[in-house]
């Protein structure tokens, strides 16, 4: 649980209303991908990082609301 919270950052799954949250950390990898079982499907997050850039791709079940939170300040760009 520690390494999706911290490090993917996958930070909480809430079966009940439906909402992935994500929190891009200042984690020093240069990426980072993982998949977690969640109702209805999985949770599928790739990162790459370049300086201040972070890349990154996020598929979740379908009827999931998704919330992100960047305390890193990285300038975020999400691929299909």
């Amino acid at each position: 649980h520690t390494l999706y919270r911290d490090v993917l950052g996958v930070w909480q799954i809430d079966a009940v209303n439906k909402v992935v949250k994500v929190r891009f950390t200042d984690a020093n990898l240069p990426w980072c991908d993982g998949r977690i079982p969640a109702p209805g499907g999985y949770v599928d997050l790739r990162w790459a990082r370049e300086g201040n850039n972070l890349k990154y791709h996020l598929s979740v079940p379908a009827g999931y609301r998704i919330e992100i939170e960047n305390p890193g300040n990285y300038a975020l760009q999400r691929e299909p």
